[in-house]
């Protein structure tokens, strides 16, 4: 009824498929076994140099904490569908924030630091940066933008964070 041929042309496709679900397997596999390296350092150099001058400013105030993951100062609201709180999830879950100041007793969020330098001009960042204004704004925990610097004073870095406490909304 049906010529070799023509059963031939019919398992073709099936073969294919199944030759690439098995390179799929094979590479995930492959990730399972993936060996990983200590970064030499937390921060980049300009990083290093402002937690240092940022931690002399405010002396024994605040905690300071650097690369904060949003997810462990930001939430989506309650009374979300579930659909609408994945997704406001999934924006925030890789990005995170260069420094965060804290009460020292709580632990509490009071001020969110970037550390902003030239990358901070591409579309990509610009629109990035105003996703981030807008969350933490939605939030009440202020954001500071500070421009990388070869120098840094503490005092003004100090005038700056009580600036944005002074002003800052209670949501509490």
């Amino acid at each position: 009824m049906f010529s070799k041929s023509f059963f031939l042309l019919l398992l073709l496709p099936v073969a294919i498929v199944l030759i690439k679900v098995a390179a799929i397997y094979l590479e995930r596999s492959k990730l399972r076994f993936v060996s990983y390296q200590k970064k030499d350092s937390l921060l980049t150099e300009a990083e290093r140099q402002f937690f240092a001058i940022l931690q002399q400013a405010v002396g024994d105030r605040y905690l300071v904490f650097s690369q904060v993951s949003l997810l462990e100062i930001l939430s989506p609201v309650t009374g979300l569908s579930s659909r609408v709180r994945y997704s406001a999830h999934n924006r925030i879950q890789a990005k995170h924030i260069d420094f965060l100041l804290c009460e020292k007793e709580t632990t509490r969020p009071l001020v969110a630091i970037e550390l902003d330098d030239s990358s901070h001009y591409r579309s990509d960042r610009v629109a990035r940066d105003n996703f981030l204004n807008e969350a933490f704004a939605g939030a009440g925990l202020p954001l500071l933008h500070i421009k990388t610097s070869s120098h840094y004073n503490p005092e003004t870095i100090l005038a700056e964070i009580n600036a944005v406490l002074d002003k800052k909304p209670s949501r509490e």
